[in-house]
């Protein structure tokens, strides 16, 4: 958020030069909004994948966050030059259509379930894990902008050339429909039932409500729980800084508290994320739920305390969770 608004995304809203609260909170509510709205994708995105499978839903993912990246782009390009308020919405549809494209092409690794048949909840784990692990992205940006002296718009132009060439790498690596049918029957000794022939959606949907029935209480506790659970987390990333400017009391301390928050979830993403994955394989569901109470009583007894150590420890629990 602080680079973007450092790079004047939204400065039309100030009354002067310089940053101010109407743009952080502008550009904190489009990503908070953007977040719950790729939640919010997941089951239209689960319904194309059972249709077209994990090559299709990959390759078009990578495409449309590229297409969402090149408006974000667009308006880093506007606001340097001067037309924020010509080009803002550019940043407000850019950063909806690249949380589609990434949700739609982490899909993807679902894909691989059976060509690791006893690493399945690690495979899993791993599509958070890359989430975590671009968290480490703006603290390399700010570097090479401080050392360069290049604009963001600059970097984010190459890094929205990047995202496009993945198209090509997704497309020819991530396993077709029928490599993903052919792998499980491989697997499992019988064939798993046929992919919809076409997107019935309603029909799709009651398919999927059923199966929810066959467990509805433990479906019902199991969705209040997490929702409760990334609570936390998500209003926590949004609001970093200005919460570690009241908790700390100094403007500098609100950005420390950023950095220190982006470093832990990068880190924990790439070091730890896999381990909880190999937990869960390896010891089943029950072991994670009360690992994640642990770990969510842990962020929920530091978030509070204005000490350093206290929330480098509640940045990997969130993190983790």
């Amino acid at each position: 958020v602080n680079q973007f608004a450092e790079s004047g995304v939204f400065s039309s809203m100030c009354p002067k030069e310089g940053t101010c609260k109407d743009q952080f909170l502008a550009l904190t509510t489009i990503f908070g909004v953007g977040q719950s709205l790729a939640y919010g994708f997941s089951a239209p995105i689960g319904l194309l994948y059972d249709r077209y499978g994990a090559m299709v839903v990959g390759t078009w993912g990578a495409f449309i966050c590229a297409l969402g990246l090149a408006c974000v782009t667009a308006s880093c390009f506007g606001a340097s030059s001067g037309f924020d308020a010509n080009t803002s919405w550019l940043f407000v549809l850019g950063v909806f259509t690249c949380d589609f494209g990434s949700m739609l092409n982490s899909f993807s690794f679902m894909g691989l379930i059976w060509h690791f048949p006893h690493s399945q909840t690690l495979v899993i784990a791993l599509i958070n894990a890359t989430y975590q692990a671009s968290a480490l992205l703006p603290l390399l940006l700010q570097a090479a902008m401080d050392a360069s002296h290049l604009s963001l718009a600059i970097y984010m132009s190459g890094w929205t050339i990047v995202v496009f060439i993945t198209i090509a790498g997704c497309y020819k690596l991530i396993p077709t429909q029928k490599e993903y049918y052919d792998q499980a029957k491989k697997i499992l000794g019988m064939p798993l039932p046929k992919a919809p022939a076409d997107m019935k959606v309603c029909e799709m949907l009651k398919r999927a409500v059923e199966v929810l029935g066959q467990a509805k209480e433990e479906h019902i506790v199991s969705g209040i729980a997490l929702a409760m659970g990334f609570a936390l987390p998500g209003y926590y990333a949004s609001m970093t800084a200005p919460y570690g400017e009241a908790l700390f009391g100094h403007k500098e301390d609100g950005e420390r508290l950023a950095e220190l928050n982006v470093l832990c979830t990068s880190i924990v993403g790439l070091a730890l994320a896999p381990f909880t994955g190999t937990i869960g394989d390896k010891f089943g569901l029950q072991t994670i739920i009360g690992l994640f109470v642990a770990i969510m009583g842990v962020a929920t007894v530091t978030v509070g305390l204005p000490s350093w150590p206290a929330q480098a420890l509640r940045g990997g629990s969130m993190a983790l969770f």
